[in-house]
């Protein structure tokens, strides 16, 4: 069931909305902006229906904070508002609201705009979806890592958290083709990629195909100890699979190496550095013989 929240200092509003909604969808509710934010925020609702005249914050303020919040911003919002004239309907229309609802409301209107609007959403999510998915591993792919790093590193600078990531290389992946031919190889590309998602316990915690035999990991809130223990267990979660790889220098089996980092960002401090550190440590992973986690915790990224 989709989820709505409702935006309207007036209870009465709010009550007949969720009348109007609420056997259709998960309806929440706020009676003033800041709230609001916070639930946008928390609960991610498919759609907002945000009165404009509100005290302390009106709709427009909030608005133009949902649009420059990156977890809010591709949110519909419909306004539902009794002013009626030209110059706000253009207002709204420019900060970014998807449509109007004018009050009295009618329960056949409400319904159809809501319904659309919702129905255009779902649309462009799953195009965009498939736009940020892998074709043969099902994972999440190199865009979709590179949309995802640059919001958990604006909020782990915000926040002042430690971010860790981690990049994955399959040993001898050219070698294991060769010998055993493209169709094998895919399929182990789709095994080590189910392998390191289903290492991967919390929510936040992310993974994409980096390119051919290559992952990254992704994991916000982490501090540096907790994801190198992680990614150790990652690495041995991937031998433990026993795919055989006869011409491996390393082991009978098909292992990664990976290299990791941590950092708490800085002012002035960029994600294309962090990740360049990453792909250093993989690198010297690869050199000290393969199979292998080497990780720097709290790197100087200038």
């Amino acid at each position: 069931m989709e989820k709505i929240l409702i935006v309207d200092d007036s209870m009465l509003s709010l009550r007949i909305l969720s009348d109007i909604l609420k056997e259709e969808y998960d309806v929440m509710a706020s009676k003033e902006g800041r709230e609001a934010l916070k639930m946008a925020k928390e609960y991610s609702p498919t759609i907002i229906l945000l009165d404009i005249v509100m005290p302390v914050m009106d709709g427009f303020e909030v608005l133009a904070e949902l649009k420059q919040m990156p977890e809010t911003s591709n949110i519909p919002v419909i306004f539902i508002t009794s002013l009626n004239d030209p110059e706000n309907e253009e207002k709204g229309l420019i900060l970014g609201a998807t449509d109007y609802i004018y009050k009295p409301f009618s329960p056949r209107v409400v319904k159809a705009r809501v319904k659309n609007h919702i129905d255009l959403f779902l649309m462009r999510k799953t195009i965009e979806d498939l736009a940020l998915i892998d074709a043969l591993s099902k994972i999440h792919n190199r865009r979709s890592f590179d949309l995802r790093s640059e919001v958990e590193w604006a909020r782990a600078m915000r926040e002042q958290t430690c971010i860790s990531t981690a990049i994955l290389d399959i040993d001898d992946f050219k070698k294991y083709n060769d010998h055993y031919g493209h169709l094998e190889g895919d399929g182990v590309i789709k095994s080590v990629a189910n392998r390191i998602s289903s290492s991967l316990s919390r929510k936040t915690d992310f993974v994409a195909r980096y390119g051919g035999e290559e992952f990254v990991v992704l994991l916000p809130a982490t501090p540096s100890e907790n994801g190198e223990k992680l990614l150790q267990k990652i690495c041995e979660n991937i031998k433990d699979l026993a795919i055989p790889h006869a011409e491996s220098p390393t082991t009978s089996v098909v292992t990664v190496s990976i290299g990791g980092t941590s950092t708490i960002p800085q002012m002035g401090e960029g994600i294309k550095d962090f990740i360049e550190i990453a792909d250093q440590m993989l690198y010297k992973a690869k050199k000290e013989g393969k199979n292998r986690v080497v990780w720097n915790a709290y790197p100087a990224l200038k």
